[in-house]
């Protein structure tokens, strides 16, 4: 009898358990330790240039090229939300493959992403000793947090963000020389760290492999990019000796909501291209067309009858 009820469960019921819990990953292990500490050690590094005013100095009336550079530092603020824009479209099924400190880091990284955005928009805007203490807060604590989270996640997904990581807090240091280029050295330094926060958030959920995370990275430099050399030829700044009028609230605010317009065609864009990819690992994973069709395997099963005839006999 219990082999004739173990022969009438469906499959339906067999498949029918409570999914396994992703077990968090150990925090205290010597990678993790490791990794923590170059972290620590690159980012007061960071830090400590940024403090003496050598580099990120966002007082307009220091800048090299006047007061753009200040201006298009300003109002691209709003990039630092696309990961968390592409992060928001995770399915459930993802995110249950992920470990709840993991997940809880991620919503986290989101959150200071949001917040790291509005202070960088103010600060840029009206600087003073309060906005700006503010925005190198939030703007540390996000790049160490997309750090940590790139490192626990494991396999390619570290590997990018270390790399992406480093790039970051290279064009950092390397801004000092190049303040006369601005906007452009501190463009690069928010593109790296984008695509530092893209590989820790998104990898292998929405972005399933770098090359994806790559083929990705192209229309945000190119609308990232193409956007300041509009916004260079609306403002014919190298025709006025002050452009101060940029930073009038109005002017200003005109500036975020074309940046949000180019930010919204790369959401587009991203749209189309992970959903492209989406269906590529879907159409691998299907079987093959030629595989001869089996009649007797195609009609279903009765289980209670295959249970009854055992139980006779």
């Amino acid at each position: 009898m219990r082999d004739s009820k173990l022969q009438c469960e469906s499959p339906e019921a067999l498949l029918e358990e409570e999914p396994a819990v992703p077990e968090d990953p150990p925090f205290f292990s010597q990678r993790m330790g490791l990794a923590v500490l170059f972290g620590a050690v690159f980012t007061a590094l960071a830090r400590a240039f940024i403090a003496e005013g050598r580099v990120g100095n966002t007082d307009p009336s220091r800048w090299s090229t006047g007061h753009f550079g200040s201006y298009m530092n300003g109002i691209n603020s709003v990039w630092i939300v696309a990961p968390g824009v592409i992060a928001l479209g995770t399915s459930s099924r993802q995110l249950e493959t992920l470990s709840p400190r993991i997940r809880s880091l991620r919503r986290a990284i989101i959150v200071l992403g949001a917040s790291a955005t509005c202070s960088s928009l103010l600060a840029w805007q009206q600087w003073n000793p309060v906005t700006g203490c503010v925005d190198q807060v939030l703007a540390t604590c996000l790049v160490f947090c997309v750090y940590v989270l790139g490192v626990m996640r494991g396999g390619w997904i570290t590997t990018a963000t270390l790399g992406f990581s480093l790039c970051t807090v290279a064009s950092i240091m390397a801004e000092e020389s190049l303040e006369e280029y601005q906007p452009f050295p501190h463009a690069t330094f928010r593109i790296c760290g984008v695509l530092a926060a893209q590989a820790a958030l998104n990898g292998g959920l929405r972005i399933p492999s770098l090359a994806a995370l790559l083929r990705l990275s192209l229309p945000m430099i190119v609308l990232w990019l193409g956007h300041i050399q509009l916004e260079w030829l609306q403002a014919r700044c190298w025709e006025k000796q002050y452009c101060t009028y940029l930073f009038e609230p109005r002017q200003y605010l005109k500036g975020v909501a074309r940046n949000c317009l180019a930010l919204a065609c790369f959401a587009g864009a991203s749209l189309v291209l992970l959903r492209r990819d989406e269906e590529e690992s879907k159409g691998q994973l299907l079987p093959e067309e030629d595989t001869p069709w089996d009649e007797e395997s195609s009609k279903p099963h009765n289980f209670l009858e295959g249970g009854q005839s055992k139980v006779e006999a």
